[in-house]
């Protein structure tokens, strides 16, 4: 049987991208509408919120079995070959997303990030080792990848979701990345999300969708 071509969208907290934010909704009517390539969606969930926060903030394990076990798994079930694959989340699942493409680049060459957790860092790192993702992007060459990145001026504070987006989006532009960066007067929450989904999605799989390379 031939393979499908569709463009594959992995988006963290599927729970609450299919209960709290109506996604399958969004792509349906952009796929319509013909907006965005035909997508399909895989919505990964932790089991619990103590694994999430394990298992999110730049967990080499977790990452491997996503990157090699699951992406191989889905698509070998569901019969696509494609070349458009995004890693996608908000908060701890931005960070995820943005440590994926950095370590996984073959695997997936798009993130799609909304009021990723950059703030974050390894337990005993010396606070003038801050901005611990984007410090991964500085020391690697750059990688065939683009970005949707997204903050809100209400998430701000020293080394807040807001001040971390920035730093992130300026060292991506200063390597050269494919960026497009938002900041809507908005707080950390699946309302300020679920307005940005169509414009990540627009930005990264849409007639001008941006290109890797």
């Amino acid at each position: 049987m031939q393979k499908k071509n569709y463009a594959v969208l992995y988006l963290f907290d599927g729970v609450e991208y299919t209960e709290r934010v109506p996604t399958k909704t969004i792509l349906d009517n952009m796929i319509a509408q013909k907006v965005i390539l035909p997508t399909v969606a895989v919505f990964i969930e932790n089991p619990s919120s103590e694994s999430r926060r394990v298992e999110l903030p730049a967990n080499p394990i977790f990452t491997q079995v996503l990157a090699k076990e699951l992406v191989p798994f889905v698509e070998k079930q569901l019969n696509i070959k494609t070349k458009e694959r995004i890693i996608g989340g908000s908060s701890y699942g931005g960070l995820s997303s943005a440590y994926t493409v950095l370590n996984y680049p073959n695997v997936f060459s798009k993130a799609l990030i909304l009021s990723g957790s950059f703030w974050w860092q390894p337990k005993g790192t010396p606070s003038e080792q801050s901005h611990y993702i984007a410090q991964q992007f500085i020391q690697k060459e750059k990688l065939p990848l683009c970005f949707f990145i997204s903050a809100g001026f209400y998430e701000s504070g020293k080394s807040a979701i807001l001040e971390t987006s920035r730093h992130l989006k300026d060292v991506l532009l200063a390597k050269g990345y494919p960026v497009t960066y938002v900041e809507q007067s908005t707080s950390h929450g699946y309302l300020a999300w679920q307005g940005l989904i169509s414009e990540g999605l627009k930005t990264l799989l849409g007639s001008n969708k941006c290109t890797s390379n």
